[in-house]
C-alpha cells in the first residue's frame, strides 16, 4: 500500500510540476514569438504602408511631384504616378537622361538647357536662347530664356507647344528675379522683377491672365528685395527681406515686421494662412523659428509663436496644420502653439534635405539614396 501511494504522489507531484514547467516555457515561448511577430508587423508596416513609406525612386533619379502625384525618370522610363487615381498612372520611354523635370496637375515637361519637351506632345520648345527654367499651369507654361547678352525673358506656350506671347522687362535695368502659375485651377502668370538702377531695392509682382489676355495687376514694393510670393484667392502674400505683406486687388493691406529671418514653409489648409520662418543669423543650421498664422482681413490678427528645435535639426514643413521638424534619427510633431505632439525614431538616416511637404497631409523624408514618403497624423 505505501508503495502504490508513493507512486502516486510520483504521478501528480513530480511529473505534474514537470508538466507545468514545459507549459510555462510553451507559453513563454509563445508570447516571446508574439513579440516578435509583432515588431516585424510594425517594422514592416513603418517600411511600407504605416507612417511612412518607400518611395520607387531614389534622390539620384529625377524627379518632381505636385500635392497630388510625382512625376520621375528611371532606367530610361519616365514615370507619373497619381496618388489619388490610379487609372491617370502612366510610363514613357525617354532616350536621354540629360534632363530636368516639372510638373503640374495638368502639364508635365522635360528641359534642358537647350530644348523643352511637354509631355504627350512632339513638338520640341527649342532655338529662342540658354534655358534657365520652366513653370507649368492649367493650359500653359512659362519658359525663362536668356538672350546673349544675357538679359532674361519669357515665352509662354500652350498645351501644345504653341507660342502665345513673351515678356520682356521693359527696362534694362530690370530683371526678371522669379515667376510662376499662381494657381493649377487658373491661368494667371505672376513675374517678380528687381530694379538696379535706383538707390533703393524695387521689386515690382505684376500678374497675367492668359485666359483673358491681359494684365491684370501691378504692385511696386520699395526698399526691400521680395523673396517668394504665395497666392491665394483673395490675397496676394509678398516676403520680403523686411516685411511679411499682404496685397488684395493690388493694394497693400497691412505688413508684419520679419527682418531677420527667412521663410522656410507656409500653409493655407483649412483657411488658415501660416508662414514658417528661421533665423538668418543661424546660417544653414534650423533651430530657431518663428510661425506666424494671420487673417485674410484689413487686419492680420496675428498669431506669432517661436518655436526653439534641437540645434541638428535639418529642416520643418508645415503639413496638417502642425510643424515638422526633423534630426538625422527622428521626427518632431509641433502644434501651431508650439507643443510636443510627438516624436518618432527612424530605422534610417536622413541627409540634409530632412523633410519637404508635398501636399497638406505629407511629406517626403530624404535618406540618401532612398525617399520616403511620410504621412503626418
Amino acid at each position: 500500500m505505501k508503495k502504490r501511494r508513493r507512486r502516486h504522489r510520483l504521478k501528480y507531484g513530480l511529473g505534474y510540476t514537470i508538466s507545468r514547467i514545459l507549459l510555462l516555457i510553451l507559453a513563454l515561448l509563445l508570447i516571446v514569438g508574439a513579440v516578435w511577430g509583432i515588431v516585424v508587423l510594425v517594422k514592416n508596416s513603418l517600411a511600407s504602408g504605416g507612417d511612412y513609406s518607400r518611395l520607387p525612386f531614389e534622390a539620384d533619379d529625377s524627379f518632381t511631384f505636385t500635392k497630388n502625384s510625382f512625376l520621375y525618370y528611371k532606367n530610361g522610363i519616365l514615370y507619373y504616378d497619381d496618388f489619388s487615381n490610379n487609372s491617370k498612372d502612366a510610363s514613357y520611354r525617354v532616350n536621354t537622361s540629360e534632363f530636368s523635370l516639372e510638373s503640374s496637375e495638368a502639364i508635365s515637361v522635360l528641359y534642358n538647357t537647350t530644348a523643352v519637351q511637354i509631355v504627350g506632345t512632339e513638338q520640341t520648345i527649342e532655338g529662342f536662347g540658354t534655358i534657365e527654367k520652366v513653370k507649368c499651369g492649367l493650359d500653359y507654361i512659362a519658359v525663362l530664356f536668356k538672350d546673349e547678352s544675357g538679359i532674361p525673358f519669357l515665352k509662354i506656350f500652350d498645351k501644345s507647344a504653341a507660342e502665345v506671347d513673351e515678356i520682356r522687362p521693359e527696362s534694362k535695368n530690370s530683371f526678371i528675379m522669379d515667376f510662376g502659375f499662381t494657381d493649377i485651377e487658373s491661368n494667371t502668370l505672376w513675374t517678380l522683377l528687381a530694379d538696379t538702377s535706383a538707390e533703393i531695392s524695387v521689386s515690382t509682382i505684376t500678374t497675367y491672365d492668359f485666359s483673358k489676355k491681359s494684365t491684370t495687376g501691378v504692385m511696386t514694393v520699395q526698399h526691400q528685395l521680395v523673396e517668394s510670393l504665395i497666392f491665394t484667392s483673395n490675397s496676394i502674400f509678398a516676403i520680403g527681406t523686411n516685411d511679411l505683406m499682404r496685397y488684395n486687388n493690388g493694394n497693400l493691406i497691412y505688413r508684419l515686421p520679419v527682418y531677420g529671418y527667412e521663410l522656410v514653409d507656409y500653409s493655407l489648409s483649412s483657411g488658415k494662412c501660416s508662414f514658417l520662418f528661421k533665423s538668418r543669423t543661424e546660417g544653414t543650421a534650423f533651430k530657431t523659428f518663428k510661425l506666424y498664422t494671420v487673417a485674410e482681413k484689413d487686419s492680420p490678427s496675428d498669431s506669432i509663436v517661436t518655436l526653439h528645435l534641437p540645434g541638428n535639426t535639418l529642416s520643418a514643413a508645415l503639413v496638417n496644420e502642425k510643424v515638422v521638424s526633423c534630426t538625422p534619427n527622428k521626427i518632431y510633431t509641433h502644434s501651431y502653439a508650439g507643443e510636443l505632439l510627438k516624436e518618432s525614431s527612424l530605422d534610417f538616416t536622413l541627409t540634409e534635405s530632412g523633410v519637404k511637404r508635398i501636399n497638406d497631409r505629407e511629406v517626403i523624408l530624404f535618406s540618401s539614396p532612398s525617399l520616403y514618403k511620410y504621412k503626418v497624423k
